[in-house]
């Protein structure tokens, strides 16, 4: 299970770089509102 957890945290990491490099907002839709402040 500390595998899964070291991808988990790798990919997490990775999605806030990638939101803090550049937040379209078109990436924010598809991602299906889960950052939906409306």
């Amino acid at each position: 299970v500390a595998w899964e957890h070291e991808q988990f945290s790798r990919f997490r990491v990775t999605a806030l770089t990638l939101s803090e490099l550049s937040t379209p907002p078109e990436f924010l839709e598809s991602t299906g509102g889960l950052y939906d402040t409306r």
